[in-house]
């Protein structure tokens, strides 16, 4: 056995024993600290409700005092290491031995180089080795200063204890809220669900606040509102919806700037929420028209104001709809007929278009009243739809006029019509309509005679003008017509013209007045010239009088 192991054991356990009292009486003050600030902050804010920035300050003082702490009671006594020596100067005044444990060890180190006597090294070595085992190292060593401040310890962990026994869903709460969490105490009054408003909202549309809640229900709440630019604070009351109890609403007339709101309900509250206010889209309506090709270099439409436009009767129409922010769908409305607009990719959501097949935009024939909503991609859609006029300029039919010198014709004669067609665009063909009603020579002739009409085809225009005129003999007895008239027979002829209005499509027809023959001899030929001056006479004064605007035109 090694010489003075007894002493050296001893020692050691002093050395445990006093590491032991330092670093548990440190820990004790440092835990007990640590729990108190966790007893004083859990209390403020159940009481109080802290927000974030309160539970960020009250972390901060929490952790200044925990270094504060730390600094005074640990970090001394952590940096604390006593040697042999100086524990054996404390166990001899302590014990009150005679002997020397110093001496002892320095003369039983063998690396230490020795002075002086050997025999009295030895005699020293050998008396302390015979008596070390028989000594109780630890007396007059205090334990009372880690007995205090450990039982000071128990009794804050059993205080601290009781709220998470008691509370445990508060100390859940609260330790989520420490580290700057949402989580919300329980309560009485649940507010289960804020079915409405969302976190954004359309500008100057109303705001309806709806909460679902559940547990003890208040007969009233309310809602606490922030403008965030102004800062104006306000609340509204909550009222329980009539046909749901669990439900209470209340409705902000306009949205007119970002909010910040929180809801009060009995001991329940919500965080504070936003509401950002979104604009909404401007959205306006533009035409691509095709006219029709006979009056494409003749007409074109055109826009009154930004929501009236004018076209041509039989156009084409594709309504485009433009819009200052990408869109999720737009569609219009025509005679309570709804139509969807496709979104032309190229310009990502801005640009939404009706293609004219199987809707009135075909082919425009009558003025169309519409009206358009669409919906952004933030899902705000306009307040009213815009609404609009496509007005139809009329493709007027023809004016046509025929006018014959005379009215009394032999059977065999080629009376000259002179005619004139005006039409605003294009004209299709001029024909006559000629009828012939028999006179009592024809009757006597043959008793079964009936009026007839032939057709006569006067101009087909290869261009399509807008105005034909001129002159042409009726040849009543040629090939084409043969009318075999006789005296008495009366012959009607009316001018039809008719208007182009594209390949396939049938025009308009406008009737001139009718040019009435009467089939004579050369005896009425004779009394129709004599007539001849007066009827001119007469025509002119027409003429004129029409021309001032005093009579009835020609």
């Amino acid at each position: 056995m090694k010489r003075l192991d007894a002493l050296h054991q001893g020692l050691a356990r002093v050395g445990r024993f006093r590491t032991l009292v330092r670093l548990g009486s440190a820990w004790s003050v440092f835990v007990s600290v640590a729990l108190w600030i966790l007893l004083v902050a859990f209390g403020l804010d159940v009481l109080t409700h802290m927000g974030i920035l309160e539970r960020i300050v009250t972390v901060a003082i929490g952790l200044i005092i925990l270094v504060f702490t730390f600094k005074r009671f640990l970090i001394p006594v952590m940096g604390v290491r006593e040697s042999q020596v100086q524990l054996a100067l404390l166990v001899e005044g302590r014990q009150g031995v005679n002997t020397d444990f110093v001496a002892a060890l320095q003369f039983s180190d063998e690396a230490r180089k020795q002075f002086g006597s050997e025999g009295l090294r030895e005699a020293i070595v050998s008396y302390t080795d015979a008596m070390s085992p028989n000594i109780n190292y630890l007396e007059g060593f205090s334990r009372r200063q880690l007995f205090n401040r450990g039982m000071f310890m128990v009794i804050t962990v059993v205080i601290a204890m009781l709220p998470v026994v008691a509370f445990g869903d508060h100390v859940a709460a609260f330790l989520n809220r420490l580290a700057l969490g949402n989580a919300m105490y329980p309560t009485n009054t649940i507010i289960q669900e804020i079915v409405s408003p969302g976190e954004k909202l359309a500008f100057g549309q109303p705001v309806h606040f709806k909460v679902k809640v559940a547990g003890d229900l208040p007969e009233s709440g309310r809602v606490r509102i922030t403008a965030v630019t102004s800062g104006i604070r306000s609340e509204l009351k909550l009222v329980k919806d009539q046909n749901d109890e669990s439900m209470f609403a209340v409705t902000l007339d306009r949205l007119t700037d970002d909010l910040t709101y929180q809801i009060f309900l009995g001991d329940a509250y919500t965080h504070p929420r936003e509401i950002k206010q979104i604009p909404l889209p401007v959205v306006k309506v533009e035409y691509e028209t095709e006219t029709p090709s006979h009056a494409a270099n003749r007409f074109s439409a055109r826009s009154v104001d930004g929501r009236r436009s004018i076209v041509l009767e039989g156009s084409r129409v594709m309504p485009i709809l433009v819009s200052d922010k990408p869109l999720r769908s737009a569609s219009m409305t025509i005679d309570e007929t709804t139509y969807d607009l496709k979104k032309d990719s190229a310009r990502g959501g801005l640009r939404w278009v009706l293609d004219a097949k199987g809707n009135p935009f075909e082919s425009v024939e009558q003025t169309i009243h519409w009206e358009a909503q669409v919906e952004d991609t933030d899902g705000v859609s306009l307040e009213r739809p815009i609404s609009g006029v496509l007005q139809v300029r009329a493709d007027q039919p023809p004016a046509v006029a025929a006018i014959a010198v005379t009215r009394r014709i032999l059977p065999n004669a080629e009376p000259t019509v002179v005619y004139k067609v005006v039409d605003d665009y294009a004209i299709s063909k001029l024909v006559a309509r000629i009828l012939v009603q028999p006179g009592p020579m024809t009757l006597e002739a043959d008793a079964d005679a009936k009026p007839l009409i032939h057709t006569k085809i006067i101009a087909r225009p290869e261009k399509h003008d807008d105005t034909i005129e001129g002159r042409v003999g009726l040849n009543f007895s040629g090939n084409s017509l043969n009318l075999k008239l006789l005296k008495g027979d009366r012959v009607m002829v009316a001018f039809e013209a008719t208007d182009y209005r594209g390949e396939g499509k049938a025009g308009k027809v406008t009737v001139s007045e009718q040019l009435v023959f009467e089939v004579t001899d050369q005896n009425g030929i004779i009394e129709a010239l004599q007539d001849l001056p007066t009827q001119i006479d007469k025509k002119l004064d027409q003429i004129i009088r029409a021309q001032q605007g005093i009579g009835d035109r020609p």
